[in-house]
């Protein structure tokens, strides 16, 4: 979770680590092949923050997912392995690529690697992208309909609407789904306040606290998982 969605917690918010504060941020990784050419936009410039259409290093900007004070995050395609990325751009400092990386959950977005941009003195952090919204959002759209008629499927169309991109199937979110479906409104609020606090309960016994949680940070997925 952070400035920008996390799953739950996810891209900006800055996480807590036994007593050191840390903001988060992925496993390093290696630069591209300098030897390596690439069709499409030049690289982006040193002067400036980076433009859709640039290529920074091994991503090509596609669209801002989201912004905050300290970051950037984009939907980002990795040249190297043409697939689709969330990336999230920031000033060089941190370790929270090497404090994200070391947990593994359902809950929590992974991180795939970290790279310096050394010219404009920026750090990349290449995660997993999730096809969905963040909560808050979902909160937003909820507020206009019938409060009586609040429920699971309403919460799953409230997702339908908003996200812009499809998601991979995945049989077993496919499952919690049509669970969603059938629940009423204080089966989705427990049901959902649940694996926050799951996800939460395994990054504090790995002694990263997250320091901003609140529906903004929340990022829900197509099959209603946050």
């Amino acid at each position: 979770m952070s400035d920008e969605p996390l799953s739950p917690g996810s891209s900006a918010g800055a996480t807590e680590e036994r007593g050191e504060t840390r903001s988060q941020a992925p496993l390093p990784a290696s630069s591209i092949d300098a030897t390596r050419t690439f069709s499409g936009p030049p690289p982006a410039t040193e002067d400036g923050p980076p433009r859709l259409g640039d290529h920074v290093d091994d991503f090509e900007l596609l669209e801002v997912l989201g912004s905050g004070a300290f970051a950037t995050v984009y939907l980002a395609r990795q040249i190297s392995l043409d697939r689709r990325v969330a990336l999230k751009v920031s000033a060089n400092r941190g370790n929270e690529a090497r404090t994200l990386a070391s947990l593994e959950h359902d809950n929590i977005v992974g991180v795939f690697s970290e790279v310096i941009d050394s010219r404009r003195n920026l750090r990349l952090l290449c995660m997993q992208f999730v096809s969905g919204t963040t909560l808050e959002r979902v909160i937003d759209v909820l507020r206009e309909r019938d409060r009586g008629a609040w429920c699971g499927k309403l919460l799953l169309e409230a997702i339908d609407e908003l996200a812009t991109h499809p998601a991979l199937f995945d049989p077993a979110a496919l499952r919690d789904r049509e669970r969603l479906m059938g629940f009423d409104f204080a089966q989705t609020v427990c049901w959902l306040g649940g694996r926050v606090a799951e996800a939460l309960a395994y990054a504090h016994g790995r002694g990263v606290l997250h320091r901003d949680v609140k529906p903004a940070n929340i990022l829900m997925n197509r099959y209603g998982r946050p």
